[in-house]
């Protein structure tokens, strides 16, 4: 008992810093990946719509995010 309890303390220090160290970059282009996975079940006019949608570098979307924040600040 006292070993599959150390043990699960040792997965837990190993793996945390791993999920940690995902930065706003990977997080962002991993659910887009998702976003376009779901888009490819779809056909024609409809599948190149939902594509457009998250066809989005993380530049521009980092800095359009920043674009909304400032301006909330502002007012």
């Amino acid at each position: 008992m006292f070993n599959s309890k150390l043990a699960s303390f040792a997965l837990v220090v190993t793996v945390s810093p791993l999920i940690f160290a995902c930065t706003s970059q990977d997080l962002y282009e991993a659910t887009q990946e998702n976003r376009l996975q779901e888009c490819r079940k779809l056909y024609g006019a409809q599948r190149e719509e939902c594509e457009a949608q998250y066809q989005k570098s993380y530049d521009t979307y980092e800095r359009e995010r920043n674009e909304v924040i400032n301006k909330g600040k502002q007012k």
